[in-house]
This record gives C-alpha cells, structure tokens and sequence, in this order.
C-alpha cells in the first residue's frame, strides 16, 4: 500500500518540481505531505515504473494558487490566535497570492452607529487604539508566516475600514493623519491596498470587498450572489457578508462562465458580532484557497476556522 503511495506523492513532485509545489497541488499541508512522504520512503522500494512523460509548463499556463482572508474585524481586546493560525497555513500551503477582502477591524472609534453621550460610548475605544489592533494581528500573522516565494500581498479595503477616510473628511483639522498610519502599517508588512469599491484584478480575476450596484451600496440581499455573478464580466470574489457562497452563471459563447465566490469571514469560529446577534445571519468562519487557471477560478478549498485551530493551535 505504502509502495504506490509513495509513487504517487513522488510523481507529484516530478511534475510539480518541489515538495512545497506538490503538496500545494494536492492541498496538502506541507508539514503533513512530508509526514507521509517520510514514512512511505521507510518502507521496500516500489517496483521500478516507467518514468512520467513530464510536459514544463509556462508561468503563463500554470494554475496559480491564492488564499483569500475573510473579513477579520480586529477589535482592541482581541486576544484569539486567527493570525497565527492563518500565518502557519499560509506558510504551509505557500501561495502565489494572498487577498484580504478588507474589513480587517470594526473601527467603532469612528462609527456613525454610536451616539456621543450614549453609554456605549463611554466605553467606546480611540482611533489609535483601533488601528492598534489590526497592526497587532498583522504582526502575528506575518510572524508565522515564511513564505519560500514572492507573494502578492494585497488589501481590498472594506467599508468598516473606509470609516477612516469619512471621518477625516468630516474633520478636517484630520485629514491624512489616521489613513496614513494605518495604510503605512500596511506597507510595513509589505501589502498593497485599494480603495472600498474599487476592483483588483489578479490573474483575471476581480477581487473587492463588495460589489457595489448603479446606486452606489452594496449587491445584498438573498439573492446577492446570483446577481453579482449574472452582471460581472469576469470571475468575481467577495466579503462582506461573512456569508460562504459559490455562484455561477453561464455566458453566451463556448464554454463562457462567470463563478462569483464569497469568501465568508475570518474570526474565531462561531463569533458573531454583537450587531447580528439576534439576526438570521448564516455566517461562516475561515479562510478560502482559490486555484485560478487561464484568468478562471477553477478549484475552491474552504478552510474551517475550527481545522485551522485543530492543525495549527
């Protein structure tokens, strides 16, 4: 058993070139491939087959792997292990990419949804101490996570952290200050950002945080997702909703599709904000891995929150 086993993991590395590269393939973790790969090289040579006829791929033509973060709303108090999980999963899996979808803190410092003079407020935490926050998770991620490759490393901001921007312009006296620290935090860690709205395109495929309609808000609603993926021209991913989907649509043409991916949120597993508690809101917890091939996302591997715990905690 163990003999064709081993074929198979060594093939893999054949055509892949690398233990990293073949475990990637096989959505493996690295740790757990040479775990097996280990043990099947114990056991009595396989018998001699023939050798793979190995075709080198382009970089053009290879499917390229990308793990796209959920909403994290980082919050001050925070003390949960998400980054560190997501850190060690990334350096297992070492993906060619890595989106975060925005989102990355509540920034109820800023927030139009509490009233000055409220008791909430009086408990309300500082701008700084907000950006503190996000800065303390991006910090545990990246030291778990040691990438073999040059990642692209890319921020689709969210509309919580797009409070920022609104509220310097509805204080002048403001402007520049707190979107300049926090976007300089983003740079230390070497991640690149756009706007809230505003598409990245990778590889093909349009990255944002939420989809907006003519009106300007959000695609939301039950049938969000089906919408999204009727109206875009090319594959889609998303947040927002903290919602797992997948949706696709056919196009007119041969074989023309169009697959519209919500990528959930990624907080503690089961952790609903206190805003949606009393809410039907369906919400899921992880982090999703995307294989996008010739400007098409064709393979999905969602990652639970409570796997990541189990394997890296």
């Amino acid at each position: 058993m163990f003999g064709a086993l081993n074929m198979l993991l060594s093939d893999a590395i054949l055509k892949h070139g690398s233990e990293r590269a073949a475990a990637r393939a096989l959505n493996i973790p690295y740790t757990t491939f040479r775990n097996r790969l280990q043990k099947e090289r114990s056991q009595p040579a396989p018998v001699l087959h023939n050798p793979l006829n190995v075709r080198l791929v382009q970089d053009d033509d290879r499917p390229m792997l990308v793990c796209v973060i959920g909403d994290f709303h980082r919050a001050p108090g925070d003390s949960n292990q998400v980054p560190v999980w997501i850190g060690k999963y990334l350096t297992d899996m070492q993906p060619d990419a890595v989106i975060h979808i925005g989102d990355l803190g509540d920034f109820d410092s800023v927030t139009r949804w509490i009233e000055k003079g409220s008791q909430k407020s009086k408990t309300q935490s500082s701008i700084d101490e907000d950006i503190e926050a996000v800065a303390m998770g991006f910090r545990d991620m990246h030291a778990h996570y040691h990438p073999d490759n040059t990642p692209v490393l890319h921020v689709t901001l969210g509309n919580h952290d797009h409070r920022l921007w609104i509220y310097e312009d509805l204080n002048p006296q403001t402007w520049g200050t707190y979107t300049a620290k926090f976007t300089t935090m983003l740079e230390h860690y070497g991640w690149s950002h756009s706007p809230y709205g505003q598409y990245y395109t990778l590889y093909g495929v349009n990255f944002v945080h939420a989809p907006k309609h003519e009106g300007g808000g959000a695609i939301s609603g039950k049938t969000a997702g089906q919408r999204i993926a009727a109206e875009s021209t090319r594959c889609i991913v998303s947040g927002h909703t903290h919602k797992l989907s997948v949706h696709t649509a056919t196009k007119l043409g041969q074989n023309q599709r169009i697959m519209a991916v919500n990528v959930g949120c990624a907080m503690p597993w089961g952790k609903v904000k206190d805003y949606a508690k009393l809410s039907a809101c369906g919400w899921w917890w992880g982090v999703v891995m995307l294989t996008i091939h010739k400007g098409r996302v064709e393979g999905i591997l969602a990652k639970p929150m409570f796997e990541l715990e189990k394997e890296y905690g």
